[in-house]
């Protein structure tokens, strides 16, 4: 019983017993009066109690979660800090050859300036993905609408249309033109444009990408799955961890900063939605995004 009604009722009560003493003064009235004036009072100390308990355990909670959370900030600090050095570091030492005229012939020079601009665009990566993953929380508590699905993804498909040709890998998209789902149109497409992307990463050159669109009573699934590399079975729980990386080397290679599945993640929870993920090495992989149809 709520502690605030109890003490109400108890009130009330004693209000009630007196008034039936002043009447009728019967000394048996006020000892059951009494008795059940002690009895209320025993409930109402254990009710507090209970309450008292309650919040001791929801302070621990709360003290547990916020040092969780506070190592989580300390991580993902201490990780941008480590991938921002990480390109500055080298673009810095390469200027500083440059400008040095240490570098005589043009071949160097040119090698030189192509890793500046390697790292350069890294870094600009780096900080759009960081950008993206620091806002996505507030672009999903505003301007919910219907966002149609085919519209969204041949709109990627045309954005990703020089990487596609450049590894000529084949975008195949099946969606039904009136299929909606309800969130956030932003950090919808973040999901989306990620996951796509992530394939064609690491997807094999002259392969395919597939995405599908499947309405199931009152959940709209969408289906990205590639034939590109895979993923280690033992890997696929941490894959959406930010700055996760499998091989630091190739991710670095293929142009990944680590926070793509992130964003991914953190998109599908706030939009409601879940996600799931196949993967087998050399066999390609599965990422399927599950909506319920508001």
């Amino acid at each position: 019983m709520n502690i605030k009604l109890h003490i109400v009722i108890s009130i009330l009560a004693i209000f009630i017993l007196n008034y039936i003493i002043l009447i009728f003064g019967d000394n048996n009235i006020y000892i059951v009066s009494t008795l059940i004036l002690l009895f209320n009072y025993i409930i109402i100390y254990f009710l507090f109690i209970k309450k008292f308990i309650y919040l001791e355990k929801e302070l621990e909670k709360y003290k547990e979660e916020n040092i969780v959370a506070k190592q989580i900030k300390k991580d993902f600090i201490a990780n941008v800090s480590h991938d921002l050095k990480t390109p500055l570091t080298s673009i810095l030492g390469f200027v500083e050859t440059l400008k040095s005229e240490d570098v005589k012939d043009d071949e160097t020079r040119n090698r030189f300036i192509d890793i500046i601009y390697i790292e350069t665009k890294r870094l600009k990566r780096l900080i759009d993905d960081i950008l993206v993953f620091s806002n996505i929380d507030t672009q999903v508590t505003r301007n919910i609408e219907k966002v149609f699905l085919k519209e969204l993804l041949f709109r990627i498909k045309d954005i990703l249309t020089i990487q596609l040709c450049n590894k000529k890998i084949k975008l195949h998209i099946e969606c039904e033109e009136d299929m909606y789902i309800k969130g956030n149109r932003d950090s919808i497409f973040q999901i989306f444009i990620n996951l796509i992307e992530n394939a064609l990463k690491y997807g094999k050159c002259q392969g395919n990408i597939w995405v599908n669109c499947i309405k199931n009573d009152n959940k709209i699934k969408v289906i990205v799955r590639d034939d590109g590399i895979g993923i280690d079975r033992e890997y696929i729980p941490r894959i959406t961890e930010r700055f996760f990386r499998i091989d630091k080397s190739r991710t670095d290679k293929i142009g990944g900063t680590g926070l793509g599945l992130a964003i991914v993640k953190h998109g599908v929870k706030l939009n409601e939605g879940e996600l799931f993920i196949e993967s087998e090495l050399d066999k390609g992989s599965t990422f399927t995004v599950v909506f319920t149809d508001k």
